[in-house]
């Protein structure tokens, strides 16, 4: 059988999938998130305090796939696989980095706070927020 080869923590994870329990808290804190609490679209609003201003930056979570567009460039691949997430490499000059660290989204995802559908994102290597909103 499939599931006696997997960890606690996968098996956990793919039991609730499969039972289609979602269950938003209503705040869950910082570092205690499971990856499939962000499942959907998730769009930036704001960040560093300021609004979003330029194409609707977004990233999508469908099971353990992440897909999205930062503002300029168009992104995808596995969770389970960061280095293999692929990104579309247009220049964007004078643009903000995208605040999702596509090396590392699941360990950025587990330091952000998840209060109903507004999900706070620390800012990898800057001081500040991004807030994204589920769509």
């Amino acid at each position: 059988m499939y599931y006696a080869s997997m960890n606690k923590a996968a098996f956990l994870s793919l039991f609730l999938l499969l039972c289609g329990t979602r269950g938003e808290p209503s705040f869950a804190q910082t570092g205690d998130l499971d990856p499939l609490r962000f499942q959907g679209r998730w769009t930036l609003v704001s960040m560093h305090g300021k609004p979003a201003d330029g194409a609707a930056a977004f990233f999508e979570i469908s099971g353990r796939q992440i897909k999205g567009f930062d503002g300029c460039n168009s992104f995808g691949g596995s969770l389970d696989r960061p280095a293999l997430i692929r990104k579309t490499e247009r220049d964007c000059p004078g643009m903000d980095p995208f605040p999702l660290d596509l090396t590392d989204p699941l360990g950025q995802l587990h330091a952000a706070s998840l209060e109903v559908d507004i999900l706070s994102l620390p800012v990898g290597g800057q001081d500040g927020i991004a807030v994204f909103r589920r769509d």
